[in-house]
């Protein structure tokens, strides 16, 4: 465009000359000429512009990572002049197996264009796509009218699910009645029966509204629950790579949850997962209803934790009586994490870590993370370490140490 400008101020500059030098009506013709054009062309392009309409549409609005999603984008041009330069921008708005489009082409009087796009995500999440921006120029090249949409498609990328066959995550066989667990409490918001007072009860147990209508002392049996069977406890921090790297790095650390959260429901194990998201969440998750409100969340999670894993931990844990089965995801573990994780084992808690490896991203080893992981198993707590070239499905259901 700054050259087709030089180009025309030129031949401007050339007329206006030749009106100098010799006059006549040829050389004010041609100069009248030259110095109506750009109106012309800008009027031509304005009333184009004007009559210019795009559509957009998916065959999907949502897909599993590594579906394809099609675009299709319909162009017409309503008006009665030729649209000689019209650019498209189409974006993706994330990582993609195929880079943003700028489509460039010319559009007759009262003519439509169809054209698709297929897109292959190859990582989870909500991406923007379609038309960012709409470029029309004259035929001069002179002047550029653009239209920004405001109004994106958007398209929600879900993470593979991957089955686990066998898993044993804790030492306790995950077959195991719930009512025989040791972690029981009574639960005060809900009243199982009355009785009368025996010696030993507790004082704040006691009924007095009926005591006094009975005029014997009547006690409150509340009902026993079961406290949570394991509290998944998952790191959210984004690892200090780039954007490509953190991308992979996140995409397997959540392909990772939902597989190990969905053996978990799928045999009957109450699970609590936690997280945090600018400010501390928590799902609790008892049936495939649950899994699948999870499934939905995670794809959308986004990994801007503020607060350091360990701080997460401490927070959800008291140290007491009440011990829930605890499971761990992370892929950074420093040596706070690893005090963290040896003071809850050696207090009684049952732990269960799920480390995916950034070794690979980082292009080296890390010697002290390597020995944290072979250390954990020898104090009871099991380990799987999950690099990214490894399958899921087979560290996770024969990985464990």
């Amino acid at each position: 465009m700054r050259l087709n400008r030089i180009l025309y101020g030129s031949l401007l500059m050339l007329a206006f000359l030749f009106v100098y030098f010799y006059g006549g009506k040829i050389p004010y013709m041609l100069f009248y000429t030259v110095l109506a054009l750009p109106v012309v062309s800008f009027l031509l392009s304005a009333a184009g512009y004007f009559g210019f309409k795009y559509e957009q549409s998916l065959n999907n609005s949502s897909a599993v990572k590594g579906d394809k999603v099609t675009l299709k984008l319909q162009i017409v041009n309503r008006s009665l002049f030729i649209l000689p330069y019209v650019s498209i921008q189409i974006f993706s708005g994330g990582l993609l197996s195929q880079e943003s489009v700028i489509r460039n082409l010319s559009l007759q009087p009262f003519s439509k264009k169809e054209f698709f796009y297929d897109y292959v995500y190859k990582y989870r999440g909500c991406y923007e796509l379609g038309v960012s921006g709409i470029v029309v120029q004259d035929f001069l090249g002179i002047f550029r009218l653009v239209r920004k949409n405001k109004m994106p498609l958007r398209v929600t990328v879900y993470p593979r699910l991957i089955i686990i066959d066998n898993m044993a995550l804790v030492s306790r066989d995950l077959s195991e009645p719930i009512s025989n667990l040791r972690n029981l409490h009574e639960d005060i918001s809900t009243i199982e029966g009355i009785r009368k007072y025996n010696y030993g009860d507790s004082m704040s147990k006691i009924h007095w509204k009926l005591s006094a209508k009975m005029n014997e002392l009547m006690i409150k049996e509340y009902q026993w629950k079961a406290a949570d069977r394991t509290l998944f406890i998952v790191d959210l921090k984004r690892n200090p790579f780039t954007p490509d790297s953190n991308a992979v790095i996140e995409d397997k650390h959540i392909e990772a949850i939902v597989a190990v959260l969905r053996y978990y429901i799928h045999h009957g194990v109450a699970v609590r997962l936690v997280y945090h998201d600018e400010e501390i969440r928590s799902m609790d998750c008892n049936s495939p209803l649950d899994f699948e409100n999870a499934y939905q969340t995670l794809a959308k999670v986004q990994f801007n934790q503020k607060v350091s894993f360990t701080d997460l931990i401490e927070g959800q844990i008291d140290y007491g009586i009440n011990k829930p089965d605890i499971l761990l995801s992370t892929s950074n573990l420093d040596d706070r994490l690893y005090e963290t994780i040896c003071r809850m084992k050696s207090v009684g808690y049952e732990i269960s870590l799920v480390y995916i490896s950034p070794e690979e991203i980082m292009g080296e080893k890390k010697p002290d993370t390597g020995q944290k992981l072979s250390v954990l198993p020898e104090s009871g707590i099991k380990v799987y370490r999950i690099n990214i070239r490894d399958e899921i499905k087979g560290v996770l259901e024969y990985g464990g140490r």
